[in-house]
Parts: structure tokens; sequence; C-alpha cells
């Protein structure tokens, strides 16, 4: 049921990336759609801003954020003129597609649904930064491409430390986060290495 319901807004959502450093876009790429509760506090501004946060709004949030990270590091794959670009892209299509799966998992285990209205937010986002990367090419594309990772995976792991990790009340949704964070680290180091080679 989950992945009826998510395939077609990850579909419209996916072609997006690439926002600029503002941190004003949405969660892309948590390496795993994790389902975390939550008490009321806010969360970033990723439509979460001001509402209760629970088990499906948080996985809701997150299978976005996988879907549409694969979907833009599949578009890199193809577009990206950088060796070294492509193969991250590929490695982001590999972390976040085992991530889905885990999230999906966890979702499974403690019978938590996603929400329409947190997936219907982080789609637009998504749009809008990915048609600011259809609009470069080349090495443009390149730079362009891993300057959004730097600044989504930085954005990502500082919601999944400080807003989703203390909401968690599963011990599932929890231990997930907790796997997810050392991987996204990981790609946004890459990501930084790759930015100063391409100068």
């Amino acid at each position: 049921m989950m992945k009826q319901m998510l395939l077609p807004v990850a579909a419209v959502a996916f072609l997006t990336m690439c926002s600029p450093r503002n941190g004003n876009r949405d969660t892309a790429a948590v390496s795993g759609d994790t389902t975390a509760t939550a008490a009321t506090t806010p969360a970033d501004s990723t439509g979460m801003n001001n509402e209760k946060v629970d088990d499906s709004a948080i996985l809701a949030k997150l299978s976005m954020a996988n879907s549409t990270e694969i979907q833009q590091a599949s578009a890199a794959e193809k577009k990206a003129t950088s060796p070294a670009v492509k193969s991250y892209a590929q490695m982001l299509v590999r972390d976040h597609t085992k991530g889905k799966q885990q999230g999906e998992a966890v979702a499974k285990k403690i019978g938590a649904e996603p929400s329409g209205a947190e997936m219907s937010d982080v789609a637009k986002d998504k749009g809008d930064e990915m048609t600011a990367l259809q609009n470069k090419t080349g090495k443009d594309y390149d730079k362009a491409f891993i300057s959004h990772e730097i600044d989504d995976h930085q954005k990502d792991i500082d919601e999944l430390k400080n807003d989703l990790l203390p909401k968690a009340q599963s011990p599932e949704v929890k231990a997930l986060i907790q796997k997810t964070l050392p991987v996204m680290q990981q790609h946004l180091d890459k990501a930084k290495q790759i930015e100063q080679q391409l100068g």
C-alpha cells in the first residue's frame, strides 16, 4: 500500500535538485525512509513546521526524500560530464535505494503509513530544485549538482540529529535514523571532496 501511495507523488516530485545554499529546500537524501514519532516540536522548512510530527508524517517525508534523491541522482548519472560526479550519483542511487527499502521495512513493522500532505510539500520543493538544475549544462551542471548535494546532505544530517531522532519513539525508528546518519555523512564528505576537485 505504501508503494502505491508513494510512486505517483515520487514521479512528479523527483526531477528537482539543486537548491541554492539558502537552506530553503526540503530534506532530500535521507538514506532510509524512517518512521519516527514525535512530540509537537516544529521541524525544519519541509512542510512540518508548527505541526505535530508522528510516525506517518516523518515516514512520508523521508520516503519522498529518498525517492527524489534517487531520481535526481539518476538524472545526474546521465547529464553530468565529470566522471567523479557520475560515480557519486551512482553511489547516491545505490544508497538511497537501500535506505528506501529499509524505511519501508520499518514502516511495515510498526504499521505506519505515509501522509499525503507531507509528501506533497516535499514534492513541490523538489520540483523547484529540479527545474533549476535542468537549466544547467556541462561543468555548470556538475558544480550545481554537487553544491546542491552539499547543502542538502548537511541540512538532512542536522534535521536527523536535532529534530527527527529526538522525536522518534519507536526503537526501530531510532535505530534506522542512527544507521542513516553515517551514510549521510559519507555522502556529504564525498560531495565536498568532489567540489574541491571541480574547482
